[in-house]
């Protein structure tokens, strides 16, 4: 069927409202989670390690089965004797540090601080939880060691576990499409808000060059408008709950403000203390867009993109509002075509669409800006005029209607010819309210109808 059979009802969201929270939680916070996990790799690895010694102390120091088990795993994992050499690796370690030549090299060689002066002439066990550079290696990296007291408190060696943390505080690094596939920008900070790390999207989305944000201050994204990333409200929610969620300003290059529905989650330990942050942008502009294009299609007819008749009747309670403080008056006309199913019995109904959307444009070109022409439904148009002066000025309003009618006829001579009746109701002579008016102009609309078509009938008492 064509649109002269009904409207199409404009999508809806559950509640009748669209939530940029309730489309994007589920995505985001997935996105998160994964992200909260790799921060707290640290504390898995010491889980790792403490069911390794305990294994170790069952077996009665079966080493064949901890031999076994450390080759399964992921870290590198190395045994030192109690003057710090090498004594133990399995293959991730192998293939790390080249080599048997691992062996009987001293530890306190093979890594080496990123902080100046650390661990000077300190044994290897006394680095802690820090980050390192291998000095040899195929391909340099950075690490993080979780030294362990020697098994058993009686073990002339201490175990050593390593996770692979690879360029970790560069941007783009470990945040690359392939590693995490998201449409939304994400970036990684810790506790003290330095940036550590930003996938390609947020430095496209940005402005900025890996070279230009590593290591840079959270307050380098701040813009005038609030909320922003160094926002306290954000940080003492982070601390309570380890998450935050809302809209957000972003400041991008050229000082402009990017409004994103951002995502926080920050991994915390027992003590509140933050460890590191995951926040993920996504652009509530297409979202936006689409709210926009919703509400348009619940109040535009489709085929003529005229207001329908949800948007036609708020606009006439506004009118009429108005109307009754600058004690003017309006007119609501109802249009009802004459012969329109002929056309689309004989012609077809994309001909019937055709002649519906010229009626539209002809009407539209006829009136005011101020004025409002709709479609109601079927061949059925109705259109608001304001500022009347005197109730007599409908008639004029009728002939004009009917003139527009007969000049879409003459500039198309072989389209089918069709007139119009026409229903005037002028407030607040004819009715004080919306529904009233549309009552009686109705009634006015099946008058000149009853009278042969084509042409039009203010309303009269009579006729109700």
């Amino acid at each position: 069927m064509n649109e002269a059979g009904g409207e199409e009802a404009a999508p809806r969201s559950a509640d009748g409202e669209y939530s940029p929270d309730s489309v994007l939680r589920g995505q985001l916070f997935q996105y998160a989670e994964d992200m909260r996990q790799a921060l707290s790799d640290h504390a898995d690895l010491q889980r790792r390690y403490y069911l390794l010694e305990e294994a170790y102390a069952s077996l009665g120091g079966n080493r064949g089965a901890i031999d076994r088990l450390a080759e399964c795993s992921h870290d590198l994992y190395l045994i030192t004797d109690d003057s710090g050499l090498v004594r133990y690796a399995n293959r991730r370690a192998l293939e790390r540090f080249g080599g048997v030549s691992l062996f009987g090299a001293p530890l306190a060689e093979l890594l080496a601080s990123e902080r100046p002066g650390d661990n000077e002439g300190e044994s290897p066990r006394c680095f802690g939880n820090l980050e390192f550079c291998l000095t040899r290696c195929h391909s340099p990296c950075r690490l993080r060691v979780l030294p362990t007291a020697p098994v058993n408190g009686g073990s002339a060696c201490a175990h050593w576990f390593i996770r692979d943390i690879p360029a970790w505080g560069k941007p783009a690094l470990g945040l690359d499409s392939e590693t995490i596939p998201t449409p939304d920008a994400l970036l990684i900070f810790d506790a003290d808000g330095k940036i550590l790390a930003a996938n390609p999207i947020f430095l496209k989305v940005a402005g900025y060059a890996p070279e230009d944000i590593a290591g840079q201050p959270l307050s380098l994204l701040n813009c005038e408008f609030q909320p922003c990333m160094t926002d306290a409200d954000v940080w003492r929610q982070l601390r309570e709950t380890g998450h935050w969620h809302g809209p957000m300003y972003t400041r991008i290059q050229g000082d402009d403000a990017r409004r994103d529905w951002t995502v926080v989650n920050a991994a915390v330990d027992r003590d509140g203390n933050i460890g590191g942050c995951l926040a993920v942008f996504s652009d509530l502009l297409p979202l936006r867009e689409m709210e926009k294009r919703f509400a348009y299609l619940a109040h535009h007819d489709m085929l003529t993109g005229l207001p329908n008749r949800l948007l036609f009747s708020e606009r006439l309670n506004q009118a009429l509002r108005q109307t009754r403080r600058t004690g003017t008056q309006l007119a609501v006309v109802f249009i009802d075509l004459d012969g329109f199913k002929p056309v689309n019995d004989t012609l077809g109904h994309a001909a019937g669409d055709c002649l519906l959307q010229r009626v539209a444009r002809g009407l539209s070109s006829a009136m005011r800006e101020a004025d409002t022409v709709a479609r109601l439904g079927g061949d059925e148009f109705a259109i608001l005029i304001q500022g009347l002066k005197d109730a007599r000025d409908a008639g004029t309003i009728g002939k004009k209607i009917l003139d527009i009618f007969a000049l879409l006829a003459r500039s198309n001579e072989q389209a089918p010819a069709i007139g119009a009746s026409i229903g005037i109701g002028v407030f607040p002579d004819h009715g004080e309210t919306a529904d009233i008016l549309l009552h009686r102009a109705d009634l006015a609309m099946y008058a000149a109808k009853n009278a042969g078509g084509n042409t039009y009938r203010v309303y009269q008492p009579a006729l109700s």
